[in-house]
């Protein structure tokens, strides 16, 4: 809840300075929604399966241009990632509420323009990661409790951003978050996010 209050005091505030007529556009506030991969396994040493639905992605960033080159903008930038794991089903009375986990993750951004409404860019930063393990309930009435955990990650990514107008654009983009191994129900080091969404330029 801090986090979400903390962001509507800063986009409060950028949209009353775009209101103000600021000429120069070199900032941005993101929005992208996507799928969370990887969370349907298989169980080692029998036939079972996991299957789970509900899983999704929504990431929301803050950037500001640091410094132009002639090929290219430098920019600094907030990224937050949130994955909701949704809800998992074992299978004979077997149910579990799937995990969830937040990132955030700020870096630097390379946008580099292709044209005059297309721009490629690549990211990358550092920062922590938290991890929400939900809880098995069996049919015999047992449950299962865990917790939080909290681990550093960085980032790595790239993306697209088409301009519709001078205010607002469609953006695509596949983030990989790099943490310690068995985190968020993801049996290695990497959670990789899509995400498809609007980018507002003011």
């Amino acid at each position: 809840m801090r986090s979400a209050r903390i962001w509507l005091l800063l986009i409060s505030a950028l949209t009353a300075r775009a209101a103000l007529g600021q000429p120069a556009q070199n900032s941005d506030i993101s929005f992208l929604l996507g799928p969370v991969t990887g969370t349907a396994q298989a169980i080692a040493g029998s036939n079972a399966s996991v299957s789970v639905s509900g899983a999704v992605n929504l990431q929301f960033g803050f950037a500001h241009t640091i410094h132009s080159y002639s090929f290219a903008d430098l920019w600094l930038e907030w990224p937050v990632a949130l994955a909701y794991g949704g809800n998992a089903d074992v299978g004979r009375g077997v149910s579990a509420a799937a995990d969830s986990s937040s990132f955030v993750t700020p870096g630097v951004r390379l946008h580099v323009p292709l044209g005059s409404r297309v721009s490629c860019y690549a990211a990358a930063g550092g920062g922590y990661g938290s991890f929400d393990r939900g809880h098995v309930d069996i049919n015999t009435g047992i449950r299962v409790e865990a917790g939080r955990t909290y681990h550093g990650a960085f980032d790595f990514g790239a993306g697209m951003d088409f301009r519709l107008t001078r205010l607002l654009s469609l953006r695509g983009e596949v983030r990989d978050f790099v943490t310690g191994k068995g985190l968020g129900g993801v049996r290695g080091s990497n959670h990789p996010l899509f995400g498809f969404g609007v980018a507002f330029h003011f």
